[in-house]
């Protein structure tokens, strides 16, 4: 009779945990359970929290079991528990002074708790009740393993996997609670939109697992400088956001913008690296027409203007900036993640001889195909990757794809075709454009006299370092092929005046869909940049 209803117990605390019941609830039933038929049968359950203890729950105690508990010391307990679990495979039961104690696990061993069974003397359960315990352990690791898996999953969908900060969608929810709460009652608040300056540098030379790293540390940086009522996000990639929970004035928010910066003022130490990073803070501020959407929009506009007045600085949302429209707002938010979701492809439009009709070699055309948009014209998203920078560490990767690109045509046919790569202003300004074409033709193995770098004024980006290049014709585009990188550069200039002439075929080809020999992947328009 007693060995029926300890099973149909048993069953109702299984539905306990299958509707979820609170952990506390099913463990104080188990508790209850236990020690409905014998007083010396009572038992109480501790968590474990790090280091700490706390008790979760007890049966009704007898005023000695009551007392046996208010001296137990858990940490004591569980340290010569660990010793015991140490030399077994399964949990077992220790005896202690004021009864037995046994530690629940979860299947990867990780400490969950420690049912306690009180008694006169140093004990272990045997026969029936033992096999009662076991069923008891069972149930009590289940709902704690249930309770953290709930857990769990509810903090990975508010916050970023990578730094542990909340993440855009649990951001977008609070914008939403921020603004009904100052329709509600007149707070202000402010939305202060960061994005780091330079970073996609240091993952290009240093690695994503090390930016990764840099990541975690610049997120904890950002936290020391804000109070405990302001609220830091991670939106993806190099993008933060600050909800300034009380703004009072525009400048409340500049205050909080002006402690990020400076905490990034000091290098960061990261695996033997000191790299320095900078960042660009929009700020936006809530007005009585604020929606979410706007409040985000303001402070974005607001870091895009930051960051083409020379980055290192916040800029407030002024109105005139409102003229931005929505849809190139759009375009540029998703470019912003464009490379690392792999929306974006080279294409290659054949380049022949004219005399002889033989391919001679390619060039290489940035193409972007976002989710759900299907190709957009690089006419319309080209501008925005210059006006932005972004087109630094895209051109940076159209260098890369091309270079690999022609190496595997070199091994896989032998052709020595010449690969045309369009370079930006932006890329030649920067001090380290020659050594990143270096290492990139070292790291792809492409011959360095089959890449050339095409823009209208690349001559004058070059013409300190090789003041006897032969002046171009302004009416023809200059090529400049690197014939060797190692030494020294050489740089010779194709026009329209040498020997061999072009012919831009107006088809291109995307190696993936075809490869050579395969048919016209698209045909139209031919931008000037790859």
């Amino acid at each position: 009779m007693h060995s029926d209803y300890f099973e149909l117990s048993m069953q109702c605390i299984a539905q306990m945990i299958a509707r979820q019941r609170g952990p506390c609830e099913i463990l104080a039933a188990l508790c209850q359970q236990a020690g409905e038929e014998r007083d010396e049968r009572q038992i109480a359950v501790f968590l474990a929290d790090g280091d700490a203890w706390t008790l979760a729950a007890k049966g009704d105690l007898t005023a000695c079991a009551q007392a046996a508990l208010m001296r137990i010391e858990p940490a004591c307990v569980s340290e010569e528990l660990l010793l015991l679990d140490a030399l077994t495979v399964d949990p077992t039961e220790l005896p202690f002074d004021h009864g037995w104690a046994r530690h629940l696990y979860t299947g990867t061993r990780e400490l969950l708790g420690m049912l306690v069974g009180f008694a006169d003397g140093p004990v272990v359960p045997c026969g029936p009740f033992a096999i009662r315990i076991e069923s008891i352990c069972r149930l009590a690791t289940l709902a704690l393993e249930q309770r953290n898996l709930v857990e769990e999953l509810a903090f990975k969908a508010e916050h970023d996997s990578l730094t542990g900060l909340y993440n855009r969608a649990y951001y977008e929810r609070l914008l939403g609670w921020t603004i009904q709460e100052y329709r509600r009652t007149g707070r202000r608040s402010a939305m202060l939109h960061i994005n780091l300056d330079r970073f996609r540098l240091v993952n290009d030379v240093l690695g994503h697992a090390l930016g990764d790293r840099l990541l975690n540390r610049i997120g904890r940086r950002f936290q020391s400088a804000l109070n405990n009522q302001d609220v830091l996000a991670r939106l993806g990639g190099d993008d933060f956001a600050v909800l300034v929970a009380d703004a009072p004035a525009i400048e409340d928010a500049g205050a909080v913008a002006g402690r990020l910066l400076r905490s990034l003022a000091d290098p960061f130490s990261v695996d033997g690296h000191e790299p320095f990073i900078g960042a660009s803070i929009g700020i936006g501020w809530t007005d009585p027409e604020s929606t979410p959407e706007s409040l985000d929009r303001h402070a974005y506009l607001a870091l895009c203007q930051a960051k083409q007045t020379g980055k290192a600085r916040l800029v407030y949302f002024h109105s005139s900036m409102a003229a931005t429209t929505p849809e190139r707002l759009e375009m540029e938010r998703r470019l912003r993640f464009a490379l690392a979701q792999k929306e974006l492809r080279v294409y290659y439009q054949p380049q022949m001889n004219i005399s002889t009709g033989r391919l001679i070699g390619a060039e290489a055309l940035l193409r972007w195909r976002p989710e759900g948009l299907g190709m957009v014209s690089p006419a319309a998203f080209i501008p925005i990757l210059e006006e932005t920078g972004m087109i630094v560490e895209v051109g940076r990767w159209l260098l890369g794809e091309a270079c690999r690109q022609g190496k595997e045509w070199l091994d896989e046919t032998g052709l020595r075709l010449r690969i045309g790569v369009n370079v930006a202003a932006s890329q030649l300004a920067l001090p380290g454009f020659v050594q990143d074409v270096q290492q990139t033709l070292l790291e792809t193995g492409f011959p360095p006299d089959l890449l050339e770098l095409d823009r209208e004024h690349l001559s004058r980006r070059f013409r300190g370092c090789f003041p006897n290049l032969p002046q171009p014709a302004d009416q023809h585009r200059c090529r400049f092929c690197p014939r060797r990188f190692r030494n020294r550069t050489v740089v010779a200039i194709l026009s329209a005046s040498t020997a061999v002439s072009e012919i831009e075929d107006r088809s291109v080809i995307h190696p993936q869909d075809t490869g050579w020999a395969g048919t016209r992947a698209s045909s139209g328009e031919h931008p000037r940049h790859g």
